[in-house]
């Protein structure tokens, strides 16, 4: 064992014991009366430029070390669960966003101009929504099964995953804009925009409507 990771050890050790000493029951209930606390929590939180962010690299540690099995299950929950919290609170800002709410005096020409809007949706769902953005962009730039099978990352993958974010965002824009609607009919940009370009491609009342039920585009009577 090296002497440095020795000398770690019994540090923790006289660290556990201490804090036993004078009364807590375990680490965890220390740790917790710790950020509980408004002034050494600030204190701990503070990001500090050109430095690691330490609670994520306390977080990166719980995920290494915790048993696999119910615990590793748990702990993966808990995460999973304030992540949504925050994606939710996320949604509940972007759906009241006067930009997303859309009547037919309000489309025109210019709306139109560049990808049907598109672009400007997504620039608006970065700003508002970040880490659901960052989500989907980890969904989509994740290794697939050719990167496992040749053990090398597909190449020009960052760049797809930069033209599918800030380029071409047809596929995140789909989604969150399903997402939103579903959330609050009001939050229709993109299903009515998604209206204006079946119509003006011909498609029926039958389709048209179809997409509304799946979230993509508003019904047939309030297309423009």
């Amino acid at each position: 064992m090296p002497k440095h990771y020795q000398k770690h050890q019994e540090k923790l050790a006289k660290s556990v014991k201490a804090l036993k000493g004078i009364g807590w029951r375990s680490t965890n209930d220390f740790v917790q009366a710790f950020y509980e606390d408004p002034a050494l929590a600030a204190q701990s939180l503070r990001l500090q430029p050109g430095t690691a962010y330490a609670p994520e690299a306390i977080l990166a540690a719980w995920i290494a070390q915790v048993p696999s099995g119910a615990g590793a299950a748990e702990l993966n929950m808990a995460i999973t669960r304030k992540a949504t919290t925050i994606m939710v609170a996320e949604s509940t800002e972007a759906y009241h966003h006067p930009e997303l709410r859309l009547s037919s005096t309000n489309l025109d020409i210019a709306y139109l101009t560049t990808d049907f809007g598109l672009k400007r949706l997504s620039d608006l769902y970065i700003s508002t929504l970040p880490c659901l953005s960052y989500m989907l962009q980890a969904l989509l730039t994740a290794e697939n099964d050719y990167e496992r099978w040749n053990e090398r990352e597909k190449i020009g993958k960052d760049v797809m995953a930069l033209k599918f974010m800030l380029i071409s965002p047809q596929i995140t824009v789909a989604i969150i804009s399903m997402l939103l609607f579903f959330r609050n009919r009001a939050t229709n940009a993109f299903q009515i925009i998604m209206g204006v370009f079946l119509a003006s491609s011909g498609a029926s009342r039958r389709i048209i409507d179809t997409f509304n039920h799946m979230g993509l585009c508003v019904s047939y009577k309030w297309v423009p």
